[in-house]
Parts: C-alpha cells; sequence; structure tokens
C-alpha cells in the first residue's frame, strides 16, 4: 500500500511539473523591456537540466518513502538526519 501511494503521488508531481513548465514555455523567455530572449543552452540544455533534476528528485523521495536513508547521529528515533 505504501508503494502504491508514493507511485500515485509522484505521478500527481510529474503532472503538476509538467503542467508549471508547459505554462512557463507558453509565456515565453522575455527580458525586462518585454522582448523576446534566447536562452543560453537551448531546447536540448533544458531538456538534460529538467530530465536530471526530476531523476534526483525522485530519487530523493524514493529513498524518503522507503526509508534507505540511515541516521547519522544520536536521537534519530523521530528525526531523519542525513549527510
Amino acid at each position: 500500500m505504501l508503494t502504491a501511494t508514493y507511485y500515485a503521488l509522484m505521478l500527481l508531481l510529474g503532472y503538476f511539473w509538467y503542467r508549471y513548465g508547459k505554462k512557463l514555455l507558453d509565456q515565453g523567455l522575455r527580458d525586462e523591456n518585454d522582448e523576446f530572449t534566447k536562452p543560453p543552452l537551448g531546447p536540448v540544455g533544458f531538456l538534460l537540466v529538467t530530465g536530471v533534476t526530476c531523476y534526483l528528485a525522485f530519487e530523493a523521495l524514493r529513498a524518503l518513502v522507503l526509508g534507505k536513508i540511515p541516521c547519522v547521529g544520536k536521537g534519530c528515533k523521530s528525526q531523519i538526519y542525513t549527510l
């Protein structure tokens, strides 16, 4: 049940992340004079950064939910300590 809840939350997070990104892309990149600007890395860099960020967020949430992050230090019964 915990795994199903985890994957349902990840799907919701992905959906809302997609909608937010789509809204930003539809607005376009503009500077302070309301003129269009070119991104420094282009669409390939955007996709690469988005992919890496989503992967890292997915793995961090997965580790927290499944309890794979070990505690470090004393008094770890109610708190999560990480390096």
